[in-house]
């Protein structure tokens, strides 16, 4: 499995932590990663992480869209890198699932709807933005997965904190649900 991550954020907040650790945690299962950042110093944070390519800096989703390599799926990490994930997903039929951050919903704009109806999954950190962007967009997977901490992989459930090795091992499981959902069955009865 090999796994496109792209964040267009110019700076490195909470969600950009999040990303390294998430990174970090699914080379530990063997997973091949290709990461397009816009920030340049998390670009060589991610750049020393074994089994992780970094592709040259990209500033909008077009060039993002543009130079992703070959991959099996994209995640979206930022709120313009989904539109880079819209523009795999309508050009090169790439399945991308993304996270959403916020407590507001994106928007009732046509281009915010088409966005979120072409992922192939949502994930978000928190019970209360997996029920509102279950009411956005009522016919695709949600998905609630909260943030993994980074002192001591130590597990904070009152927080919403869980270990690297788990939120790992959750987001591999969307992964694999939204691959298996895109394959064809080698037999169809």
């Amino acid at each position: 499995m090999r796994i496109g991550h792209i964040d267009l954020s110019r700076h490195i907040a909470a969600a950009e932590e999040q990303l390294v650790v998430l990174v970090e945690a699914l080379t530990t299962h063997g997973v091949e990663q290709h990461v397009l950042v816009r920030n340049p110093f998390l670009a060589k944070r991610l750049s020393v992480c074994p089994g992780v390519s970094v592709g040259p800096i990209v500033r909008s989703p077009v060039t993002a869209c543009i130079l992703m390599p070959t991959v099996d799926l994209v995640h979206a990490h930022d709120p313009e890198a989904v539109s880079a994930g819209m523009l795999l997903n309508l050009t090169r039929s790439i399945p991308f699932v993304l996270t959403h951050r916020q407590f507001i919903t994106p928007g009732n704009g046509p281009v915010n709807r088409l966005k979120y109806r072409r992922c192939d999954g949502i994930v978000c950190p928190s019970e209360d933005i997996s029920s509102a962007m279950r009411e956005y967009v009522s016919d695709k997977p949600v998905d609630t997965i909260g943030d993994a901490c980074n002192a001591d992989n130590v597990i904070d459930a009152e927080n919403g904190r869980i270990s690297a090795e788990g939120m790992a091992a959750e987001y591999l499981r969307v992964y694999r649900r939204i691959l298996d959902s895109r394959g064809m069955p080698a037999m169809q009865l």
